[in-house]
């Protein structure tokens, strides 16, 4: 009996995550883990973003989640499957758990290092991004938005 063009089409794009991905783990197994480990609005770290499998079922399960990936498939595959996941997918366990949509992130890009590898300054950093980076050190906050002050000051009003 031939497989059914739903059936043969699923084959294949399970053939092809895995080419790329060489241990995709089902949505079942994470949810497992989340429910063992985690409460509604717990944050899930996952710092191997891979596939996004992690993200996908915190999101469905309400967590909130932080995903990490240093490969360009970031935006190429765990972007298009998390957009997915908002606009309500129905697989993995999106009916176990009456996943209907919704939520929303952000994806962000890192910019160039603060140091080099020899520990200088990177030659791209500007100075507000290295104030910035200095200030969130120190204090373990964002900076404050630049106004008047000793490095911001208007021209016409002295700095001492």
């Amino acid at each position: 009996m031939e497989p059914s063009a739903e059936q043969s089409g699923k084959k294949a794009s399970v053939v092809v995550w895995r080419l790329i991905f060489q241990t995709p783990k089902p949505e079942k197994l994470i949810q497992r883990v989340l429910q063992l480990a985690t409460q509604p609005d717990d944050l899930v770290l996952d710092s191997f973003l891979g596939s996004g499998t992690t993200a996908a079922v915190a999101h469905k399960m309400g967590r909130r989640w932080i995903g990490i990936e240093m490969g360009e498939h970031a935006a190429t595959h765990c972007l298009p499957r998390l957009e997915k996941v908002i606009a309500g997918e129905p697989g993995g366990i999106s009916a176990a758990v009456n996943w209907q949509g919704g939520g929303g992130f952000r994806f962000l890009r890192l910019g160039a290092p603060i140091f080099g590898a020899d520990g200088a300054i990177h030659p791209e950093v500007r100075f507000a991004t290295l104030a910035a980076f200095i200030w969130q050190q120190e204090t373990g906050s964002r900076a404050p938005h630049p106004g008047p002050g000793p490095c911001h000051a208007p021209a016409s009003e002295p700095t001492t």
